[in-house]
């Protein structure tokens, strides 16, 4: 059975680095990383917008980009598909997403066969702002609370808490995965 494993969480929750250390740690064969997709098209942006119409637009490059994504994984020969984050993620940044994008909650965490939350370094106070990261330990904790509302809908999803160290929270991903 083809698993579509959506890796989501606010920003600096160490989804990212535990994606990147998952096919080498477990030995998985048969699995296929699909990269974020906002930090892929920041790298020919100066800044993310914020508001307006070029926010919107954004919104939807980005969405569009994970839709295209998640129907490629269909078709890729890999039995695992792992997703640095969901088509779900942009309504943490846009008010009207559902809308702006023509979809709803429900049909968005239906691409996904599990969905892998993790939870903000902010919780714990180990956030860090880097080149990628514009986001408040504030705010990364707001986003995750509204991830958290829309994720755990989902019949297979798993939370990950930000007081583990890194390899302890690594197995637990691993081991939801495997039980799918």
């Amino acid at each position: 059975m083809k698993k579509l494993i959506c890796f989501t969480g606010a920003p600096c929750s160490g989804k990212t680095q535990s994606l990147n250390s998952m096919a080498l740690i477990k030995g998985y064969e048969d699995v296929h990383i699909i990269p974020e997709a906002p930090t892929f098209f920041r790298a020919g942006l100066h800044d993310i917008p914020q508001e307006g119409p070029e926010q919107e637009q954004f919104d939807k490059v980005v969405y569009h980009s994970r839709l295209l994504s998640s129907m490629e994984a269909l078709r890729r020969p890999e039995d695992i598909v792992l997703f640095d984050r969901g088509t779900f993620d942009g309504m943490v940044y846009h008010d009207d997403f559902f809308n702006l994008v023509n979809s709803t909650p429900e049909i968005e965490l239906n691409r996904y066969t599990a969905i892998v939350l993790f939870e903000t370094l902010a919780a714990v106070d180990k956030y860090e702002i880097n080149g990628t990261r514009w986001e408040s330990p504030k705010l990364a904790l707001d986003i995750h609370a509204k991830l958290r509302d829309i994720c755990r809908k989902h019949s297979n999803f798993i939370e990950i808490p930000a007081n583990l160290d890194s390899m302890r929270r690594l197995s637990m991903a691993l081991d939801f995965i495997d039980n799918i």
